[in-house]
């Protein structure tokens, strides 16, 4: 897997490439529509942030970016996600993400 980030209006879009990242899982039907990048990207955003609301540590909400994305840009969001002020913390965080992402 790899991935490049790109800074745009404050937001950094990180794109991904490589075979697995976005398809049908086990159970789902091969003729579902997979989800965009935009949209993994911003899941990964919004879970980024609600782990940060709920006091979870940095490092360990790391693990799950670093899986997806790789270390440089899980890294990269991570401390993205730990720059917005508490009071931004919120659902509107992803949605602006994946309005951005599919903007570019």
């Amino acid at each position: 897997m790899h991935a490049g980030g790109i800074l745009a209006a404050g937001l950094i879009v990180v794109g991904l490439t490589g075979a697995g990242v976005i398809g049908a899982g086990p159970g789902i039907a091969a003729t579902a529509k997979p989800d965009s990048v935009c949209e993994v990207t911003a899941r990964l955003v919004s879970e980024t942030v609600a782990a940060r609301a709920a006091g979870q540590s940095k490092a360990r909400a790391r693990k799950p970016l670093h899986a997806a994305l790789g270390a440089d840009a899980g890294n990269v969001l991570a401390e993205w996600v730990w720059t917005l002020p508490e009071d931004q913390l919120t659902p509107a965080v992803g949605q602006a993400w994946k309005d951005q992402c599919e903007a570019q």
